[in-house]
């Protein structure tokens, strides 16, 4: 699913990347903002999803902010920023597959037991050892 251009905002700063001293002149550095729930791409159920999978990108205003200064191109580092938006939005968008419980099998119940008892006896080995017992 691909976001619409005009729901996004994209400013370019001043970047850190590489450039010399023309990074200090020119703004390459693509910053992107999406206000998610103003929206119309997305059902609000799809919304809540992409909401829950990317809170570590979203501001207090629930804006996602991406940002990309890996060139000194603008024009690649917005392309790169917005391939990044729609890559990680697809992603979140697609429900997760519910977890199929199994039995653990006769071998691995035999192994936690095995380092279990081993784990035992070398704390143990540990333990003070009180030489007068006569």
């Amino acid at each position: 699913m691909r976001i619409p251009l005009h729901e996004l905002q994209i400013t370019f700063v001043r970047s850190q990347g590489p450039g010399g001293q023309n990074v200090n002149k020119t703004s390459s550095k693509a910053q992107l903002r999406w206000s998610l729930w103003d929206s119309r791409a997305f059902t609000q159920e799809e919304k809540a999803m992409i909401a829950r999978k990317l809170s570590s990108y979203m501001t207090w205003k629930s804006e996602i902010v991406l940002s990309n200064e890996q060139t000194r191109s603008q024009l690649q580092n917005k392309a790169a920023v917005i391939k990044r938006l729609n890559d990680l939005v697809s992603k979140a968008v697609i429900p997760a597959t519910p977890r199929i419980a199994t039995k653990p099998t006769k071998s691995s119940q035999r192994k936690r037991i095995e380092r279990k008892v081993k784990h035992s006896k070398k704390k143990k080995l540990r333990s003070f050892i009180d030489l007068f017992f006569f």
